[in-house]
């Protein structure tokens, strides 16, 4: 596996990340924006969704 690919793949995974935040804090009121950008970054983000994805990441290295 190329050394940057991970590097490159959150980079793309965070981009995707930013513009789901701006349609959501587009899309509802101020007060209701705080609380639904943690869920969606407790889902998404190092907590969630990215930490399963960079040990699974790590284990294909680690398999090569």
């Amino acid at each position: 596996m190329e050394n940057n690919l991970p590097e490159k793949i959150f980079k793309v995974y965070n981009e995707a990340k930013n513009r789901i935040l701006l349609y959501v804090e587009a899309s509802v009121p101020s007060e209701r924006f705080k609380p639904l950008r943690k869920l969606i970054l407790d889902e998404l983000g190092l907590s969630g969704a990215e930490r399963k994805v960079r040990e699974l990441l790590k284990e294909r290295v680690g398999k090569s």
